[in-house]
């Protein structure tokens, strides 16, 4: 009794899928005249595969796909089936928007107040313009009516602009003793000619009138000190000047 080895194995499966050709089917059957061992093993594929056919076919679960693809997909890290996967959400997503959209737009047209108006007739085109009948109470006829001037309106008065922003601001003044055309021609040294205004009579005596920088004022009192004390008066103006005049008053009584 000869062992049986896979090349028997084999060649029994290809006899009973019908893979042999007439050669080798008839050395074959040979082979299981001569060989009872080799028969049984023949005979015990046989029962095997009717007892597989004689089983229902089995169905795979509906998802079976999908979880397929997402092991894949996971394992691959996104690499296979990860477009597939985002058009299934964009779908999922875009038909229940696109149906809302429908849903809300035929509400809007089937509302009440939208229903009335796609309903209404549409009005005239060439009717006739009929002239408004004339009041009662008119005792005008209607042609003296049309020829009468619309009432005049009288136009407002302007407006008046409101008032200018004030503010306080102290001006300074020197009394000095002396005579004032040597005062002004003094003021004119240490001034300069242009910042000297020249001197107006006054009562006894004469104005001078000197226009500093108001970063330069406090220099400036100080050099007219010696001329004679400083007096400094509050007032109220308008705006801020970039200069500030100094008023010299000159006594030229004894």
């Amino acid at each position: 009794m000869s062992r049986i080895d896979d090349r028997d194995l084999a060649r029994l499966n290809a006899y009973l899928e019908g893979e042999l050709d007439d050669g080798e089917r008839a050395a074959l059957e040979a082979q299981l005249e001569a060989r009872p061992e080799l028969r049984e093993e023949l005979d015990g594929l046989r029962e095997t595969v009717a007892l597989f056919a004689s089983l229902p076919e089995p169905e795979p679960p509906e998802d079976f796909d999908r979880a397929v693809q997402r092991r894949i997909r996971r394992r691959s890290r996104g690499r296979y089936f990860g477009a597939e996967q985002r058009r299934e959400r964009l779908s999922q997503v875009a038909i229940p928007l696109a149906a809302l959209i429908v849903l809300a737009l035929i509400a809007f047209l089937l509302s009440p107040g939208r229903l009335e108006i796609l309903l209404e007739p549409p009005a005239a085109e060439d009717a006739p313009d009929e002239a408004p009948a004339p009041l009662e109470d008119d005792p005008t006829p209607p042609d003296a009516s049309r020829s009468r001037l619309p009432p005049t309106v009288e136009p407002a008065p302007p407006s008046r602009p409101g008032p200018a922003h004030r503010r306080i601001e102290y001006r300074y003044s020197v009394r000095a003793t002396g005579e004032s055309a040597a005062i002004e021609a003094e003021l004119r040294r240490r001034f300069g000619a242009r910042a000297v205004r020249a001197a107006e009579p006054a009562d006894g005596g004469a104005v001078v009138e000197v226009a500093v920088e108001r970063a330069q004022l406090g220099a400036a009192l100080q050099r007219l000190e010696d001329l004679g004390p400083v007096e400094r008066s509050r007032v109220e103006v308008d705006g801020a000047a970039a200069r500030v005049t100094i008023r010299v008053v000159i006594d030229e009584r004894p």
